[in-house]
């Protein structure tokens, strides 16, 4: 593995890249967030997503406790794992399509037959019938996560 070095606008020269983390080390957990933050900043800011309201005020009788803030959340990322929310088909696939773009800048791949989509209707409504598109491939719908 090579690596490069962006500093005050300069590329470095590649070079080789002769260790790295043992799996367990503690530091792994760290680093492997900082890398997912930086890629988080490749997805545009106006991705779509699904608005959530929450509160971090803490105490039970603060009347400022009954304003909630809210906030656009257009993905929930666990280590290796992503979960890209979205209202529409449509928002789906422009989230796929930016996720997607964020991952190959920094070199990383979607195992595609792993890849999976959960639809939840609204009562009463169907699943749509469109399919939603990685790089070509079609990725499956699936009715839960096992």
């Amino acid at each position: 593995m090579r690596a490069k070095v962006i500093h005050q606008s300069n590329l470095s020269a590649p070079f080789p890249i002769t260790c790295g983390l043992e799996q367990g080390c503690v530091l792994a957990p760290t680093l492997s967030s900082l890398y997912l933050a930086a890629m988080l900043y490749e997805v545009p800011h106006n991705n779509p997503g699904v608005e959530m309201k929450y509160r971090l005020d803490g105490g039970i009788f603060k009347l400022a406790r009954l304003k909630s803030r809210r906030n656009t959340n257009t993905e929930l990322q666990y280590a290796d794992d992503n979960a890209a929310v979205a209202h529409t088909h449509a928002e789906l696939q422009q989230s796929v399509d930016n996720f997607h773009a964020a991952y190959t800048c920094f070199g990383l791949t979607v195992n595609k037959a792993k890849t999976k989509i959960l639809v939840q209707p609204r009562p009463g409504e169907n699943p749509p019938a469109t399919n939603t598109i990685m790089d070509g491939t079609t990725i499956e719908y699936v009715e839960h996560f096992s």
